[in-house]
């Protein structure tokens, strides 16, 4: 939905969101930099393997990475303003998930009954 909206239709976009990766790429360095070399390489793999060889790009596609980087984390590192804002970011992708699902269904040319979008 997203490739076909922005990515696909304005060249620019992808171009616009380099800030976003660069940053997201030096938050995950900060959280790795203490960890052994074998325990990153291996993060680095599972993203690589879980997202590079995917045709469509979805959030479910992060959920295992997701879950290996947030056990490599310590105490030290989750602070109360952390735990906020992570909670805080599941809790807005529920939301416009369900608001996506209740509000726009769909049809397909072959089927007469109503599609929901749901990932």
């Amino acid at each position: 939905y997203i490739w076909s909206k922005f990515f696909k239709r304005y060249v620019a976009f992808r171009y616009l969101l380099i800030p976003v990766y660069v940053s997201c790429s030096i938050l995950l360095y900060l959280q790795l930099y203490d960890r052994s070399l074998i325990n990153v390489i291996l993060l680095l793999v599972c993203i690589l393997l879980a997202t590079v060889l995917q045709k469509l790009l979805e959030f479910r596609y992060f959920i295992l990475p997701y879950c290996l980087l947030r056990l490599q984390l310590n105490e030290k590192q989750s602070t109360k303003i952390a735990l906020f804002l992570e909670i805080l970011q599941a809790t807005i992708i529920n939301a416009v998930t369900i608001y996506v699902f209740c509000n726009k269904p769909f049809l397909w040319p072959d089927n007469e009954n109503i599609q929901r979008f749901m990932w």
